[in-house]
């Protein structure tokens, strides 16, 4: 039998993400980007709605609610190690504007 050393990544696994927006009005299209350090295999993210995604590098999700949202990138190399980025209160997103105006008590 020959003794063969496992392969150990050669470089730390380390969870990073930006956001193209970080505030705005419902409904608001934020495109994720991953940086994550090291050679991730794959990506889940948490948008904070209640809602998931995966996307290796980017992934868009649109905010149709006004509200705060913390935002995690959880990230996983094919050695199975793991590393989680949590951006809390990130993502705020404002009432939508409204959409006509009330002009009926002009004087």
């Amino acid at each position: 039998m020959t003794y063969r050393p496992r392969y150990e990544p050669n470089e730390e696994l380390l969870a990073a993400f930006t956001a193209d927006a970080c505030d705005g009005c419902a409904p608001l299209t934020v495109t994720f980007t991953n940086i994550t350090v090291g050679d991730a295999a794959s990506a889940q993210w948490e948008f904070g709605d209640g809602t998931t995604g995966k996307g290796l590098l980017t992934v868009t999700h649109i905010y149709a609610k006004d509200g705060v949202y913390t935002v995690t990138l959880h990230v996983q190399d094919r050695f199975g190690n793991i590393d989680t980025d949590v951006a809390t209160d990130l993502i705020t997103v404002n009432p939508p504007w409204p959409t006509s105006w009330d002009t009926s008590h002009r004087s």
